[in-house]
């Protein structure tokens, strides 16, 4: 009587493909996920616009903050800044004026 043995290598293929699968699986989470995957890169970009937006208005400020000094130099004094400077922080009113704090 002749016994035909079958060959097992349906377990070897059946771990190779696990194997491939569980990679898969993995670098397919970290490509999501990571560090520096894709959802992170989405949230960097939206960080970068709203940092950027910030500048600009820092800008804007920073502008509009050097003229101001600049209105305060010694060589030229704008009156009018200097009037509200002076009503602002001393408290001196001319003769007639009233001074609402807010």
């Amino acid at each position: 009587m002749y016994v035909v043995r079958k060959k097992k290598y349906g377990s070897k293929k059946t771990a190779l493909i696990w194997l491939i699968v569980g990679l898969f699986c993995y670098f397919g989470y970290h490509i999501l996920q990571g560090e520096y995957g894709v959802l992170n890169l989405f949230r960097l970009m939206k960080n970068k616009s709203e940092l950027e937006k910030e500048i600009s208005e820092l800008e804007l400020e920073k502008s509009r903050m050097s003229k101001k000094v600049g209105m305060l130099n010694s060589k030229s004094v704008d009156k009018d800044l200097l009037d509200e400077q002076v009503k602002r922080n001393l408290g001196y009113l001319n003769q007639g004026e009233k001074s609402y704090k807010y």
